[in-house]
């Protein structure tokens, strides 16, 4: 069962904002793993870090608060430790369900898409292909996957050097939007 936080909202909805220590960046990334939002400070370039540098330790950070929220509100409520400790007491009996497991189902096969014959003839398993988006221009390339919703970013280093904060956070959000835009789905 899902875990609720105390207003009834599910713990996995709520999105974590995460910035980077030295304040030049700030993601908001949701219960997926996928970044929502970005705010670029003015004071980027003196951050220390590389542009993919940047996204990808404060993309960690914001990995890192997930799981600790995740963790934080994994707390066993009072009725669920009460049932427990009746049951560890004898004060409530436990019944064991004596009917056979059910038979196990096959698994469904993958999605025609993924799946590809091979030269003699058998059927082979694709993965589906690393998520990749560029900002409208090519400036700022992002890949992500579906296990991780950010892997890299590659960086058009000429337009970076004469690139305001604004430029960059546009072209970020527009790098994650199209890595993240799907037309099949």
């Amino acid at each position: 069962m899902r875990r609720r936080t105390h207003d009834g909202r599910y713990v996995e909805h709520d999105p974590v904002v995460a910035q980077h220590s030295s304040g030049a960046l700030t993601l908001t990334v949701d219960c997926t793993g996928w970044v929502t939002a970005v705010e670029v400070g003015q004071d980027f370039r003196e951050a220390g870090p590389t542009l993919p540098e940047l996204v990808a330790e404060t993309y960690g950070v914001a990995e890192l608060r997930r799981g600790l929220a995740a963790a934080a509100t994994g707390r066993v409520d009072e009725d669920d430790l009460a049932h427990g400790r009746a049951i560890a007491e004898r004060r409530v009996r436990v019944t064991v369900n004596r009917y056979p497991a059910p038979a196990r189902v096959p698994a469904l096969p993958p999605h025609p898409d993924e799946v590809r014959t091979a030269p003699d003839g058998r059927r082979v398993y694709e993965a589906p292909a690393p998520l990749r988006g560029s900002s409208r221009d090519g400036e700022l390339t992002v890949h992500a996957s579906y296990p991780m919703g950010f892997s890299r970013l590659e960086v058009d280093h000429a337009w970076l050097v004469r690139a305001s904060a604004s430029d960059v956070r546009y072209a970020l959000r527009e790098a994650f939007a199209a890595a993240y835009a799907r037309e099949e789905w």
